[in-house]
């Protein structure tokens, strides 16, 4: 006899747990009947659904073979954890001091992730080491911008920031540091910075010196 050629077989891309559809499933036609495909050809390591990744965990079968009835594959994704950041500093510092600033991000998925992180400075600190042409810091990633806000007084206030785009977080820790040296007229004040990262959970941290 010839076997069937015109078969077919579903993916499905469903969130562990719930069985949410997190992707439209996949139908491949033209199919010969005993065919064995193999589930982890089917697989996408990350989805992105509603801004919120979800990551590759398991499937329903190892292998499917292609029979007359319904072929179906199922995999199952679980939500990406959030990114988790701290910030730390010299708890003091005397004017004209270079401080280092130490940005931790743990990434505690199994993929790299993808973010943006925002340093938002105060007062009273001047940013060491900035190409002046281009603001970049010494990492090459890190990119000191100015803004002119006006107060509801009227009165304009410099806002200066640090970001960090598409920065890429490995899995365990990323270290981010950079200098600056603290004004001469900021004798018995303190300074607070904070950092901030754009996406997998609302992370903000601030340090204090």
């Amino acid at each position: 006899y010839t076997k069937r050629t015109d078969l077919s077989y579903t993916v499905n891309y469903l969130e562990k747990g719930t069985n949410t559809v997190l992707k439209d499933a996949k139908t491949v036609s033209n199919k010969t009947f005993g065919e064995v495909i193999n589930s982890a050809d089917e697989v996408i390591e990350t989805i992105n659904k509603d801004n919120k990744d979800y990551e590759y965990d398991s499937a329903d079968k190892a292998t499917l073979t292609i029979g007359t009835g319904a072929n179906v594959i199922n995999l199952y994704y679980v939500k990406a954890k959030d990114l988790e950041l701290t910030k730390s500093a010299p708890a003091t510092a005397n004017v004209t001091d270079t401080i280092t600033y130490t940005i931790t991000i743990t990434n505690p998925n199994s993929k790299t992730k993808k973010t943006t992180l925002t340093d938002t400075l105060p007062d009273g600190i001047t940013i060491l080491n900035v190409d002046e042409a281009t603001g970049k810091l010494p990492d090459g990633k890190g990119v000191l911008t100015e803004e002119q806000i006006e107060n509801e007084d009227g009165a304009t206030k410099t806002i200066r920031k640090i970001t960090w785009t598409d920065l890429e977080v490995a899995t365990g820790d990323t270290q981010i540091t950079f200098n600056a040296k603290v004004d001469s007229d900021m004798i018995g004040e303190e300074i607070t910075n904070t950092a901030s990262l754009s996406n997998y959970g609302s992370n903000v941290d601030d340090v204090t010196t």
